[in-house]
């Protein structure tokens, strides 16, 4: 789970969804450092952050694999088919979210079905997401540079059209997709400043803007992985 340009699961339900969800939900606090899920446990609930951001991590090196922020939703797999989780959930800020347990929120996909589809979607892009982490780790003497160009590209070709100059790319943080793909924050500091510096972007607070597609594909190669993992031919 890791920071997306998509809209987060919380921001796509209805008012009323969010409503529904609310009412059957209890509203908890965790101090920075806290545990909100444990790995191997065997709980079936599901969270949604509500302000804060928590980390996402496995192993016993407690290996970090993705980030979590307010509007996102956590541990909806145990939810749904009872097996013990597969990583812990620690707070990196002091967080503030909503507790559904299992069978209640099973009971609000059945009265709300479209419940059902936003979370089927989140789940869709999680995966797709994945496949693009692991097409760019499969090269392994990519740098920085390279890897964090090869993602803003993938993001607005794959995003909607821009002003047709510019194209926004929404991130979560520079930290947050540093994990994603691999890659320290200073890294990912690095990498963004040469790139404003070639002015092939510009950014701001959670929002890389990209200027030039033309110099994005030339760094990066012939070959864009798509969100399947087939490469698409190098578009000029």
């Amino acid at each position: 789970m890791v920071g997306t340009s998509a809209k987060l699961f919380w921001d796509r339900l209805t008012e009323q969804e969010r409503g529904y969800l609310a009412r059957a939900a209890t509203s908890r606090t965790f101090p920075a450092r806290a545990r909100l899920a444990g790995e191997g446990k065997p709980d079936e609930w599901v969270m949604v952050l509500h302000s804060g951001q928590a980390e996402i991590v496995a192993g016993w090196n407690r290996k970090r694999v993705g980030l979590v922020q307010a509007g996102d939703l956590v541990g909806e797999q145990a939810a749904l088919d009872g097996r013990p989780r597969d990583t812990s959930v620690v707070a990196v800020t002091p967080v503030r979210a909503l507790t559904v347990e299992g069978e209640r929120f099973h009971a609000a996909m059945v009265r709300h079905p479209r419940i059902a589809r936003v979370l089927c979607a989140v789940l869709s892009e999680r995966v797709r997401q994945a496949t693009r982490v692991r097409g760019g780790a499969s090269e392994r003497h990519d740098d920085a540079l390279t890897r964090v160009a090869r993602f803003l590209l993938q993001e607005a070709e794959s995003g909607r059209p821009g002003d047709g100059v510019s194209t926004p790319v929404h991130i979560q943080s520079q930290e947050a997709l540093g994990s994603r793909l691999g890659l320290s924050r200073g890294s990912v500091v690095r990498a963004m400043r040469s790139l404003r510096g070639s002015s092939m972007v510009r950014t701001s607070h959670g929002r890389v803007v990209v200027e030039d597609l033309g110099a994005l594909r030339s760094l990066v190669g012939a070959q864009v992985w798509t969100p399947t993992g087939i490469p698409a031919p190098r578009l000029t």
